[in-house]
């Protein structure tokens, strides 16, 4: 007779009735423990991000560049120097061009690449009025369901429109770099 795990066994094929119950008891126990450590879980705030409230719905770059938001978005923007060389194409080639940015103000990809993408959008000269910001609180909604037209899954999210289609977004961090993504999706070489 040995015993194991999941009870005593006198061999492969002379298990009993109470082996077998003992057996499927364990692995049961043993399924609810994986299942309950390994479930997907909120994350736990920082005590920052706890102090700082979260930008909610439609809002403008202005609202960003303000206390608390201007903290992490006016350093990001600062510091970053778009690829001028690779953008200058697309200077003044983007008539019938809007974007729509879905953000979280909680999320770090957003704290990373929304200034950045804004300081590419300012190089550009693309007007204020073309470019649409809605922040959405941690379960990735915004107060009027405006991401479910959308089919956001993560923040940020920059959909680019050409003549009010969709024909192409960067969603989280960019396949190549900002820039590059941009005129991929703009110039028509590259599926979304």
């Amino acid at each position: 007779m040995r015993k194991s795990f999941f009870g005593t066994h006198t061999g492969i094929s002379s298990c009993n009735q109470e082996d077998k119950i003992v057996r499927i008891l364990n692995l049961f126990l043993l399924i609810s423990l994986f299942w309950s450590c390994n479930r997907n879980k909120e994350p736990r705030a920082s005590a920052e991000q706890v102090s700082e409230p979260i930008l909610w719905g439609l809002i403008e770059v202005a609202d960003l560049q303000a206390d608390p938001y201007g903290s992490w978005y006016r350093p990001g923007y600062a510091a970053y120097q778009p690829d001028t060389t690779a953008l200058r194409p697309l200077k003044g080639q983007l008539d019938g061009i809007t974007i729509t940015v879905f953000l979280g103000t909680w999320c770090e990809d957003s704290h990373r690449e929304v200034p950045r993408f804004q300081r590419i959008l300012d190089y550009l000269e693309l007007p204020d009025e073309r470019v649409t910001y809605i922040c959405l609180n941690r379960q990735k909604v915004g107060p009027n369901s405006e991401e479910m037209d959308y089919d956001i899954q993560n923040v940020p999210t920059m959909i680019v429109n050409l003549q009010g289609t969709e024909i192409g977004r960067i969603v989280e961090t960019p396949e190549f770099t900002l820039e590059q993504d941009l005129i991929e999706i703009i110039s028509g070489n590259r599926d979304y």
